[in-house]
């Protein structure tokens, strides 16, 4: 089964631009097997390789901040765009493994349970990376209001903007990757200090620094 691949670019204090997206593209076609199709969620599709497919970012989200406006992928209609099998992932990420087997996972829903999920910032999963069958959990999105819902996540304690409203619609017995599946932080899980484990698949570079903001040579060799 063909599942897509879904990025989102639009503007923020990481100045992402149309280049990353084609470098993740690139890491994407390079480390998986499998039939997909690679999808850009943004404003502006300039720049964009011929290979990535656009959709236009609803607007009205931005203003919420942080990145409130990436809970529409559980709407229950994204099927209806992307496909039934939906592999969300941030542009701050370096795929530097194979990552059928992250793919096949059969669950309905695969969050990332991060190294400082569960900490003193409280959120369950980090949505740098979302495997799911579109339409899954739709919960997540009807029961989300933007006047509300962001009042909600500050009051509960939670930090991380749309990740801690994930947490506390779904709570803690979601499907998991973590570091023993390759899926890592670059500054939480060693890999800064002490280079790529042998496992790894994906490296996030959430927060600062981003990838192109690193000396590191494994960067280099994947991040292209």
């Amino acid at each position: 089964m063909k599942f897509a691949v879904v990025c989102y670019l639009y503007e923020g204090p990481a100045n992402y631009r149309a280049e990353h997206v084609n470098i993740l593209r690139r890491m994407v076609a390079r480390n998986c097997t499998l039939p997909h199709e690679f999808w850009c969620v943004g404003d502006d599709p300039t720049g964009l390789d011929p290979g990535v497919n656009f959709y236009r970012c609803d607007r009205s989200m931005l203003s919420l901040g942080g990145c409130y406006v990436k809970l529409q992928m559980w709407r229950r209609e994204v099927q209806e765009i992307f496909g039934d099998r939906i592999l969300l992932l941030d542009l701050d990420s370096v795929i530097c493994g194979n990552i059928d087997r992250l793919v096949l996972r059969p669950e309905a829903v695969v969050l990332w349970r991060d190294a400082l999920a569960g900490s003193v910032k409280g959120f369950l999963y980090n949505g740098s990376m979302i495997l799911m069958d579109a339409g899954a959990r739709p919960q997540v999105w009807e029961s989300f209001d933007a006047k509300n819902s962001p009042q909600v996540v500050a009051q509960s304690g939670m930090q991380m903007y749309e990740q801690a409203w994930i947490g506390l619609v779904l709570g803690p017995n979601e499907a998991t990757f973590t570091a023993a599946d390759g899926v890592l932080s670059y500054k939480f899980d060693g890999v800064r200090d002490h280079g790529l484990r042998d496992n790894a698949a994906v490296v996030f570079f959430h927060g600062r620094p981003k990838p192109w903001e690193v000396d590191d040579p494994w960067v280099k060799e994947y991040w292209r």
